[in-house]
C-alpha cells in the first residue's frame, strides 16, 4: 500500500514538474493571444521575462534531476567519468545522427499535415520570432530533457533490470510524443521516433547532455525551416 501511494505521489510531482516547465511560455502565449503583430520592443522585453523565467526553471528542474539521483539512480546516470576517446566518439555519433533525423524529418514533413501543436507553435514563431526562438532552441529542449527523460526515470524507474529501463524508455518516449500532439497522426509518430531515439541517447550514454544537444539541434533546424 505504501509503494502505491508513494506513485501516485510521484505521478503528481512528475506532472506538476510537466506545468511548471511551461511556465515560461505562458507570457508569450498570452500576448499572442492579445497581440499577432507585436513591436519590436514587445518581443524584447518578452524575450527578457522569458530568459529569466527560463533560467529559474531550467535551474530549479536540474536541481531536483540531482537530488533525485542522489536518492535512486539504479542505472548509473551522470557518475561514469567519461574518457576524452569516448567523448569525441559519443559526440561525433550524436552529430552524424542529429544531421541525418533533421534530413530524415524535413523529407518526410514535406509529405504530411503537420498536428495541431506544430501548426499551434509555428505560428507563434512567425509572430514572436524573437522570444519564441529562445523558447525552442534553447530552455524548451533542456526543459523538456530533464523532465520527460532525466526525472521520468529517477521517479519511475528503480530498478537496473533489462525490462525495468526498457520500459521506461517507451513509456517517456510515448509520453514526450503525446505532450506535443494528443491526436494520432503521422506527425505524432515523428515525434515518437524522436523520443525513441533521445531516450535511447539517454539510457546508452547514461548523460541526459547528449539528448539535450540533439533536442536543442533538432529544434534550430525546425524553427530556421519554418522561415524558409
Amino acid at each position: 500500500m505504501k509503494k502505491f501511494w508513494i506513485c501516485i505521489l510521484n505521478i503528481l510531482i512528475f506532472f506538476g514538474l510537466l506545468l511548471f516547465n511551461r511556465v515560461m511560455i505562458v507570457p508569450v502565449w498570452w500576448a499572442y493571444t492579445i497581440q499577432e503583430h507585436p513591436t519590436l520592443m514587445a518581443q524584447f522585453m518578452l524575450t527578457a521575462i522569458l530568459i529569466v523565467l527560463g533560467t529559474g526553471t531550467v535551474w530549479f528542474l536540474n536541481w531536483y534531476y540531482q537530488t533525485r539521483l542522489a536518492k535512486n539512480n539504479p542505472q548509473g546516470f551522470e557518475i561514469e567519468t567519461e574518457s576524452t576517446r569516448r567523448k569525441y566518439i559519443l559526440w561525433s555519433v550524436v552529430t552524424l545522427l542529429t544531421i541525418g533525423m533533421i534530413v530524415g524529418k524535413y523529407i518526410v514533413e514535406q509529405r504530411i499535415s503537420p498536428n495541431a501543436n506544430t501548426v499551434a507553435t509555428t505560428d507563434i514563431l512567425t509572430a514572436y520570432p524573437i522570444p519564441m526562438s529562445v523558447a525552442l532552441t534553447l530552455f524548451g529542449p533542456i526543459g523538456e530533457e530533464l523532465t520527460c527523460r532525466g526525472l521520468f526515470f529517477s521517479l519511475f524507474v528503480h530498478s537496473n533490470r533489462q525490462l525495468a529501463v526498457v520500459s521506461g524508455w517507451l513509456s517517456s518516449s510515448i509520453l514526450f510524443a503525446l505532450l506535443h500532439g494528443v491526436s494520432f497522426s503521422w506527425s505524432t509518430l515523428i515525434y515518437i521516433v524522436t523520443a525513441l531515439i533521445l531516450g535511447l541517447l539517454y539510457v546508452l550514454t547514461r548523460k541526459l547532455k547528449y539528448s539535450i544537444a540533439m533536442h536543442i539541434a533538432l529544434n534550430l533546424a525546425a524553427a530556421l525551416l519554418s522561415f524558409t
